[in-house]
């Protein structure tokens, strides 16, 4: 697994850390393994274990607290684009990716979520949106009128691949399986109860099944063993004649197969015909079988003529055999505007941090009121372009949903206020 963090606020904006699989210590003098020069941040505040193939941050009994999106925690699971927060300001972003290996043995995609009622008091809920959000009443997606739910009590995001679940600072908590929780990534049959609501019961259908290698690669452990090609069925027994079985050449003839033993033999010429003075020349014969005779070779002291085009043109034309394909070439992330928006211009996202705004010192300048002095930031490195909204009055929406930060893909539509961009791709 490959994970960084990226610091979002506080005194290092934009410097990104890589993860070690192994213990790092994070905190504000020299000799931690990420230093973080915050008068908020304690001399060892906390640290990031890795352990079982998860990464976990620990509290070390700091003063002013960390914080794992918006939740004070002192040991908690992290997951793909989780916000750690050390005292109150200094704020880093959770990066994580998978190994190939990795995503082998996770499985495949998720193909439907439901929460289903134990006792069939409730109606469920079917996960149909990337965020769902349950209280006891509106904005939440999913109401649950019961009054020891909290208005905005919990949130669910599902992710291609899993389904992740975040307290929101409810009264009375969200539990799995007995335990509250803050934020977890929950498995088909965990059970889910918001405070003393009915309890749920997560059922997951997959696109394939779990456990399956990509192509190309091993099943690995746990993978359902592949099934042994058919037999091939057997030959029937050759009938025998009177003088003996039938020979396999007309057997094989007899079932429209030519024996491979012994290749055809080919067709022998027909002798020349012979006239009265001898047999007929041989260059006759070739005419009127539509040959032509080898061209004579030069009359001494004449030069050959060279042929028109030679070998080694066709090769520096380009005209021969094609050549290996090569790796697809790198691409740059580019805002383009909408048609119709004759004031605007395609934006070329560069690599690091990016600040969006209406005032002349940002990075990219969008000349509107209803744009912040700072309204967002991009993040962009080899493998990841991240979006994060900067507390802006009108807010940041990708794909008509506001976001704090999320992790764009080719073809997403980004919204800042009211002004329209969608996120393409160009060859470096």
């Amino acid at each position: 697994m490959r994970a960084r963090l990226i610091s979002k606020t506080g005194p290092c904006p934009g410097l990104s850390f890589n993860l070690k699989s192994s213990t790092m210590t994070i905190g504000r003098v020299p000799g931690t393994d990420i230093v973080v020069p915050s008068p908020e941040v304690s001399r060892e505040h906390a640290r990031i274990v890795f352990e079982n193939g998860r990464y976990y941050i620990e509290d070390l009994k700091s003063t002013n607290g960390t914080y794992l999106n918006t939740m004070e925690v002192a040991r908690e699971s992290l997951n793909h684009l989780d916000v750690i927060t050390f005292g109150k300001t200094t704020d880093f972003i959770v990066l994580l990716r998978e190994s190939d290996e990795a995503a082998d043995a996770r499985g495949a995609e998720i193909a439907e979520a439901t929460f289903a009622p134990e006792g069939g008091g409730a109606a469920s809920l079917r996960l149909t949106k990337p965020v769902t959000t349950v209280g006891r009443a509106a904005p939440s997606d999913f109401i649950i009128d019961d009054p020891s739910v909290s208005k905005q009590h919990a949130q669910i995001e599902r992710q291609p691949d899993r389904i992740r679940l975040m307290d929101l600072g409810s009264a009375n908590g969200t539990f799995v399986n007995g335990n509250r929780i803050t934020t977890l990534t929950l498995e088909e049959g965990d059970v889910v109860a918001f405070a003393g609501s009915p309890r749920f019961t997560l059922q997951l259908v997959k696109s394939m099944a779990a456990g399956s290698a990509r192509p190309g690669k091993s099943a690995g452990k746990g993978a359902l063993p592949q099934a042994l090609p058919p037999a091939p069925a057997a030959e029937p027994e050759l009938p025998k004649t009177r003088i003996g079985p039938i020979p396999q050449a007309w057997a094989d003839a007899a079932r429209g197969k030519l024996s491979q033993a012994e290749p055809p033999a080919p067709a022998a010429e027909p002798e020349l015909p012979k006239t009265r003075i001898g047999p007929i020349p041989q260059a006759w014969a070739d005419a009127a079988k539509g040959t032509r005779p080898p061209p004579p070779p030069p009359a001494p002291g004449l030069e050959p003529i060279p042929p028109t085009v030679t070998i080694e043109a066709l090769r520096d034309s380009g005209a021969g055999p094609e050549s290996p394909p090569t790796s697809p070439a790198p691409r740059a992330p580019v805002l383009a505007p909408f048609k119709g928006d004759e004031g605007r211009k395609a934006i070329d996202l560069k690599p690091g941090v990016s600040t969006v705004g209406r005032t002349d010192d940002r990075d990219i300048v969008i000349d509107d009121h209803r744009i912040s002095r700072l309204h967002a930031t991009f993040h962009v490195d080899e493998y990841v372009v991240l979006l994060t909204d900067e507390g802006s009055a009108n807010g940041t929406y990708v794909n008509d949903e506001r976001i704090k930060w999320r992790e764009l893909k080719e073809g997403d539509v980004i919204r800042f206020g009211a002004v329209l961009y969608r996120l393409t791709f160009r060859p470096k």
